[in-house]
């Protein structure tokens, strides 16, 4: 069996599929039944004398008989080198030696006395292809020697409970390997009877499943009590499956009280499966110096009517341990059959009553990125366990996720504790749900007396959401524990997510997840915040960035926490505008904070944001305004169809108005006053004419719309000419209401031309100078500028000078005071026919044309 993972929303679902491990070379020597075998073997076998080697179809060929060993081109010989039973083999083999096996079905048990390695061709359960021992008689393999390996086969006994033992030994066997094994149905997977130091194991890429016991198991039975030692094992990649225990070391209970000898140290176990294990995942009686990393286990302790089903259960007895770690790990569904002694993981160094005469002490244990969900009890820490730190971890949907008991030095820091309050059928009605609950620990002392110990907690950086009984409660104050005598534990959580800005409830003053009864430190609490980067956006399409963050500020400071990252989800909505394209955005914090875009729309006011973390919907959400503003922006616009007219000719000006801002305009007027030299003809489009000038009503004007007017006018014959010219001036006005707040923006505009009683001569000229081009050829170099000089001799002034480039652009230029002026240009690659135009003040035209090639 092999284990595989998938990762989703920060849980880890385990498969375990059956596989056969093949491999394609086929076997020089062919089966009785003629069915081919195929076996990692065949990738080539190093052989080296002494080595010898197994293959079952050997069977009857006598001695002398010269048969090929798969993978291995080199002759060998029955009775020499070449056997058909691994006893046999082992027999002949000289120690530090290796015996290859071929695939097949071997009915065998085998004791090892001496060094030896056994490589199997595959560990599945295919003769043709696999290594297949079966013992019917005794453990398969019973181990009397150290420096062994035994690799990449199966074993079964068959479900024999007694002697029934894949792998068994009971005295020193130092320096043991067991690599890709598959072990089933068997009584005990590895039995490590240690009466004398057992030190170096390494199990990796093994496969425990369906066995009756224990897939690996450590017992001292040691009644003399010898101070021995088991240390530097390592278990890794490694499958535990549908057994009673997973991993089990113990010690011996009898009286008088052991030794407080510390001998099982130096575990470290790694990328395990622990699945449908029926009591316990792991248990130590003895353990110091451990680390435990990426492992994933599931549905443990499942068995009715057992009275203490865990996850893991370190249960540490007579001496002084120290330096546990769990890293990086996954705990589901532990011990749910138990209301009360079923956890997930559990830590004690056992000094209550039964063990007070010679009682243990563990310190140094440290819990980092582990996921603990939908079990009895998540973490329960009792007895003498010191300096304690849990980190990274969540802990969620448990009846309750952290129980401490007289734990001193215990620091909880950017942890999630999240719906802990799953009462599990039958125990429905089970009322001690909470987040965490702390409280000393009495300990009875036959020469002491009664001796108390209370906890000393600092939890920081926190996240509870979803406690709905309780997430934090000093079960010291809640039983009043001072009516005895005794000191109250000291919590300081003040720096936490209650799931609520006003902070938590029950006895803190928010609606948070409550906490209680009294002698917990919870202020400051972290608040959930929202900041723009500017108090207002505009309105029409523009946006301003908006962060959801949280903040160390119930006290007035303003440190961001270090909350955990990937766990806390908030909404972030809207009454106006838009969040990422929508009306609400769903934002998962990570590094204190999370962003989204607001964009506003057409509508002028103010934005009511509001956050409220989904994991605790009822607690009060982080709000904040944004103001959205709009302004009218009117253009007024106003020119001449002909700036010099003579008496009889009409004087024609245009009016144009627009609303370049952010907001609609409405009740816009224009006005147009009209002059007293001109007597008013005809308007387009009509407007309200009145004594003094006309009238438009032209009501909205969104945002970008432009509205035009004409006005025509008559010269008054009855105005007298100061000389041989007339300067007219006509003036326009425009008022508009700003459409959401009622602002009134105006607009002022004029346009002048001149009437002429007769045109003087004479007339005038213009001049160009074209530097930088090459006038004998009329070209120039793309991209290079040139300087166009213009010159006005004569006419009437003001004088316009317009350059039309060819291109699609113009220029001009007014003169007046002065008689020359100038342009710069420049050109891309092609041909382009430039219009020099000069218009004086009596509406007399002159132009210069010339043809440019750009290269």
């Amino acid at each position: 069996m092999i284990g595989g993972c998938d990762e989703k929303n920060g849980l880890l679902t385990i498969f375990i599929a059956a596989v056969f491990f093949l491999s394609s070379p086929v076997y020089a020597t062919t089966p009785a039944n003629g069915e081919s075998k195929v076996s990692d073997a065949d990738m080539g076998v190093a052989f080296s004398l002494p080595d010898t080697c197994v293959d079952d179809d050997w069977v009857g060929l006598p001695p002398g008989t010269s048969v090929t060993f798969p993978g291995d081109p080199d002759p060998h010989t029955i009775g020499t080198d070449a056997f058909p039973t691994i006893n046999a083999a082992f027999v002949a083999t000289a120690p530090n030696s290796t015996i290859h096996v071929a695939p097949g079905a071997y009915s065998e048990s085998l004791t090892i006395t001496k060094a030896i390695k056994i490589v199997g061709s595959g560990k599945g359960i295919n003769p043709a292809q696999d290594t297949m021992i079966t013992s019917l008689v005794s453990h398969a393999f019973i181990l009397q020697s150290g420096d062994v390996t035994i690799e990449n086969l199966s074993i079964t006994t068959n479900n024999r409970p007694v002697n029934g033992n894949a792998i068994h030994t009971n005295m020193a066997t130092p320096n043991l390997t067991f690599r890709n094994l598959y072990i089933y149905r068997c009584s005990y997977g590895m039995f490590f009877d240690y009466n004398s130091s057992t030190a170096n194991v390494v199990v990796a890429d093994c496969d425990m499943i369906n066995n009756i016991n224990v897939g690996i198991y450590f017992f001292k039975n040691d009644p003399l009590r010898l101070s021995v030692a088991c240390n530097n094992i390592l278990v890794e990649r490694c499958n535990f499956i549908n057994m009673g225990y997973g991993f089990y070391v113990c010690t011996p209970h009898l009286p008088p009280p052991p030794m407080r000898i510390n001998d099982f140290t130096n575990l470290t176990m790694r990328d395990c499966v622990f699945q449908n294990l029926s009591y316990k995942a792991m248990y130590f009686e003895k353990l110091s110096n451990a680390i435990f990393d990426s492992l994933t286990i599931t549905n443990t302790g499942y068995w009715p009517g057992y009275g203490a089903p865990f996850g893991i259960d370190v249960n540490l007895k007579y001496g002084d341990f120290s330096n546990i770690l769990f890293n990086n790990c996954v705990l589901t569904r532990c011990g749910n059959t138990h209301a009360i002694n079923g956890m997930a993981l559990g830590i004690k160094g056992r000094s209550d009553n039964a063990y007070s005469a010679n009682p243990a002490t563990l310190t140094g244990v440290t819990i980092s990125g582990c996921v603990i969900q939908d079990s009895i009890r998540g973490i329960y820490i009792d007895n003498s366990v010191y300096n304690v730190s849990i980190l990274d971890t969540i802990v969620r949907n448990c009846s309750y996720g952290l129980n401490a008991i007289g734990t001193v030095g215990l620091v909880v820091r950017r942890c999630a504790f999240l719906s802990n309050m799953v009462a599990y059928p039958p125990y429905s009605s089970y009322a001690n749900t909470y987040g965490v609950g702390i409280s000393g620990r009495r300990y009875p002392n036959s020469t002491t007396g009664p001796l108390w110990q209370p906890s000393d907690v600092i939890i920081e950086s926190s996240i509870f959401c979803g406690n709905t009984n309780a997430a934090l409660v000093n079960i010291d104050e809640m039983f009043n524990v001072a009516q005895y005598g005794y000191e109250s534990s000291k919590i300081d959580a003040r720096r936490n997510w209650w799931g609520s800005n006003s902070g938590p409830s029950g006895f803190g003053p928010g609606n948070g997840d409550p906490i209680g009864p009294s002698g917990i430190k919870y202020r400051p609490w972290i608040v959930m915040r929202i900041r723009a980067l500017s108090s207002s956006i505009v309105v029409g399409g523009y946006s301003t960035p908006v962060t959801v963050d949280f903040h160390k500020d119930s006290d007035g400071g303003t440190v961001s926490p270090e909350v955990l990252d990937g766990i806390l989800t908030v909404e972030l909505s809207t009454d106006l505008g838009l969040l990422n394209g929508g009306a609400s955005v769903v934002l998962l914090i990570t590094g204190g904070g999370a962003n989204a875009t607001l964009t506003s729309g057409e509508v002028i006011g103010t934005a009511d944001l509001k956050a409220i973390s989904i994991q605790s919907p009822s607690g009060e959400p982080a709000q904040a305004e944004v103001d959205i503003v709009g302004d009218v922006n009117l253009q007024l616009r106003k020119w001449v169809k002909k700036s010099t007219c003579n008496i009889n000719e009409k004087a024609v000006f245009y009016i144009s108005v627009s609303n370049t801002g952010t907001v609609d305009a409405i009740n816009v007027l224009l006005f147009d006053n009209f002059p007293n030299e001109l007597v008013y003809d005809t308007s387009r489009p009509t407007g309200a004419q009145g004594i003094n000038g006309i009238k438009f009503e032209i009501g909205r004007l969104k945002i970008g719309e432009t509205r035009t007017f004409e006005i025509s006018f008559r010269l008054n014959k009855n105005i007298l000419f100061p000389g041989n010219n007339l300067t007219v001036i006509n003036n326009a006005s425009c008022t508009a209401t700003n459409s959401y707040t009622g602002k009134i923006t105006d607009a002022k505009a004029s346009a002048s031309m001149m009437y002429v009683k007769s045109i003087p001569s004479p007339d005038f000229t213009i001049t160009a100078k074209w530097n930088g081009l090459d006038t004998k050829t009329s070209t120039i170099e793309s991209g290079k500028e040139l300087e166009l000089g213009v010159k006005v001799e004569g006419g009437q002034f003001p004088c316009d000078v317009t350059v039309d480039w060819g291109d699609g652009k113009d220029d001009l230029n007014t003169l007046e005071g002065t008689t020359e002026t100038s342009f710069k240009h420049s050109w891309a690659s092609g041909e382009y026919m430039v219009t020099i135009t000069a218009t004086d003040a009596y509406a007399r035209t002159k132009t210069i044309t010339r043809k440019i090639t750009v290269k």
